[in-house]
């Protein structure tokens, strides 16, 4: 397994070695961090609204405090993880939902790059939001069944909810290879940002978006987050793995 990228730089060969077959008003967002941009006038649409309002989290793992309960190491080290995975994928949502509505829904409305790649990069986006959205919910729903979970004091308590985990990977195993095609218009839409270097419009356009100028924050920054992701997976399930049987 690949280890997770520590940066956004990545090259067209990383990128192509991911891909396996496929089986008009001025609104005002809030970057996941919670930073204001205001995005272009194009932005106002039934699609923007459903994007932006589409996401609620059901439960949030950092209400779930343990600290007075006696735990052996490897019950702390497997509650942080189940943690981690749960909070990292509603951040992950967040992102996919800030990308869609600040960045690609208006990008669609320009002329910068092509119709057809930008069209299509859009329904990738959106087609992974909705399953992420969908796959958060059911690890959300997996961890409210397991109510013990804070007091937990040894590894086999953990049984249940990590057979939950395991099979929400595997019954939606075929649906993560939609990342195949993603890969794939990353390395095209990396391309045309670079190609965009001297635009000036498209610059502009970019500021817009990001008004506070932050690195985190730039469509480059947005567009790596689904590779960034799919690769955090692996990671995370065999820091599980190796707990459960420790």
């Amino acid at each position: 397994c690949p280890p997770p990228p520590t940066d956004n730089s990545f090259n067209e060969d990383a990128i192509s070695s991911l891909i396996v077959p496929a089986p008009g008003k001025t609104k005002e967002l809030h970057s996941p961090d919670g930073d204001s941009t205001t995005a272009p006038p194009s932005q106002s649409s039934e699609q923007s609204a459903d994007v932006k309002n589409k996401v609620e989290f059901h439960i949030n793992p950092l209400q779930m405090n343990s600290e007075n309960m006696p735990q052996i190491p490897s019950v702390k080290k497997i509650k942080k993880v189940l943690t981690e995975l749960i909070e990292t994928e509603q951040k992950y949502v967040k992102d996919l939902q800030f990308l869609l509505a600040a960045y690609l829904e208006p990008l669609k409305k320009e002329h910068f790059w092509n119709y057809g790649d930008i069209e299509q990069l859009y329904k990738n986006v959106k087609e992974i939001f909705v399953f992420q959205t969908k796959f958060l919910r059911i690890l959300e729903e997996s961890l409210e069944s397991d109510p013990g979970f804070c007091s937990h004091t040894s590894l086999a308590q953990f049984k249940s909810l990590l057979m939950a985990i395991g099979t929400a990977f595997l019954y939606h195993v075929d649906e993560f290879k939609i990342y195949s095609t993603y890969c794939a218009n990353h390395s095209k839409a990396q391309k045309a940002l670079h190609q965009s270097a001297d635009n000036y419009p498209f610059q502009e356009f970019l500021a817009s978006c990001n008004p506070n100028q932050q690195q985190a924050h730039t469509l480059e920054s947005y567009l790596i987050k689904p590779i960034q992701r799919i690769l955090k997976y692996p990671l995370l399930l065999q820091q599980l793995k190796a707990l459960a049987v420790s």
